[in-house]
């Protein structure tokens, strides 16, 4: 999706036929400001953060899960807030959980 961040001058986010959200990119981007965060989890509380949170990316390590996730609030104590992007704003509209 980082290609329609640069090219579209409006993004139209549709369900069942309902335009749900219509705003330029950059707008739509920074709504999320504070809200994305990456952290490191254990394969035991995948689960837990899959049915909790909006998860936007997931990255298998060796030894954990790295996970990108929409929130609030910070969801775990080493989650670090990232820069949010537009595949981000889809997942907080349309949801993983």
């Amino acid at each position: 999706m980082s290609d329609i961040e640069y090219i579209a001058k409006n993004v139209i986010f549709l369900n069942h036929s309902k335009v749900i959200q219509q705003a330029p990119p950059k707008q739509l981007v920074n709504e999320l400001e504070g809200k994305v965060w990456e952290c490191a989890i254990s394969d035991q509380e995948f689960a837990t953060y899959q049915v909790s949170y909006a998860i936007s990316n997931i990255q298998y390590n060796q030894s954990s899960i790295t996970i990108r996730c929409i929130s609030q609030e910070k969801p775990h104590t080493a989650a670090i807030n990232v820069q949010p992007n537009l595949e981000d704003s889809y997942v907080y509209y349309f949801g993983t959980h």
